[in-house]
């Protein structure tokens, strides 16, 4: 739970610093500057932008997967003392009670 934590903290952080290449990528097409320049600006932006969506990619795969099987855990642990529960009732308990 506390990798997946960190991980969704991590994830949160990197999502905002998707402004700064596009505030860039927008100022290269407000100028009038030559094609060469604009190019690079733009190739610098794309390469911003696949670094940052890699790592918030990989931050959020490994926090939902560690959620995940956290609450696949929690779950079983539920069942188990449910069905725990059940077996300790006495017969005559399910001629009284309607189960749902």
């Amino acid at each position: 739970m506390a990798l997946g934590s960190i991980c969704a903290v991590a994830n949160g952080i990197a999502i905002p610093f998707f402004a700064f290449p596009y505030g860039d990528l927008t100022e290269a097409f407000s100028q009038n500057a030559a094609k060469d320049i604009i190019v690079e600006q733009v190739k610098k932006a794309y390469i911003a932008f696949l670094v940052n969506s890699v790592f918030v990619f990989v931050f959020s795969w490994i926090m939902f997967s560690t959620w995940m099987i956290t609450s696949e855990r929690q779950s079983i642990k539920c069942r188990k003392v449910y069905f725990e529960a059940l077996m300790r009732q006495e017969v005559a308990w399910y001629d009284h009670t309607r189960l749902q």
